[in-house]
Order: structure tokens, then C-alpha cells, then sequence
């Protein structure tokens, strides 16, 4: 993506952050699970959730602690239930 400078007419290029995609992604889904959807897609939510949860988690470690619990509780919370059985 690049965008032209007024002043200069030069194109500086915007480097695209994987961190402001992820939580525009999972706020996206989220705003469409307020519609009424089949139970497979609320499932499929809580997983897209959950990840987005943990990969902004571990991005927000070394920065702000704060931002670091919020999303892993995030993560923590929507984490789907996953059934192993060993035999």
C-alpha cells in the first residue's frame, strides 16, 4: 500500500501491521455473530477468537503487560473444548 505526500509527490510506503489486522479481523467476526447463524459458525467464531486472542497476546508480552493478560484471558475464555480420546 502506498500513499502519495502532499507536499513532495513522493509514494511513502505504509508497512502493514500483522497486529492491526488480526484485531480487525477477529472484531469483524464478532460483529457478525449478532446475526443468527448455525451452531458450526459460532463454533468456528470461538476458535478464530481464541487464536487472535493467544497471537496478540504473545505480540503484546514484551510491550504493555496489561494488553498481554487481557488478550490471553481473551483466549483463555473463548477457548473451545477439544475432545482426545488416547485409544
Amino acid at each position: 500500500m502506498s500513499r502519495a505526500i502532499p507536499e513532495t509527490g513522493e509514494e511513502k510506503r505504509i508497512p502493514i501491521d500483522g497486529f492491526a489486522i488480526a484485531r480487525g479481523f477477529a472484531a469483524g467476526a464478532l460483529l457478525l455473530a449478532v446475526r443468527h447463524w448455525p451452531y458450526d459458525n459460532y463454533t468456528v467464531l470461538r476458535w478464530v477468537v481464541c487464536v487472535v486472542g493467544a497471537y496478540l497476546a504473545c505480540r503484546a508480552f514484551n510491550g504493555n503487560r496489561t494488553w498481554a493478560w487481557i488478550f490471553g484471558s481473551l483466549a483463555q475464555l473463548t477457548r473451545p473444548p477439544v475432545l482426545w480420546d488416547p485409544d
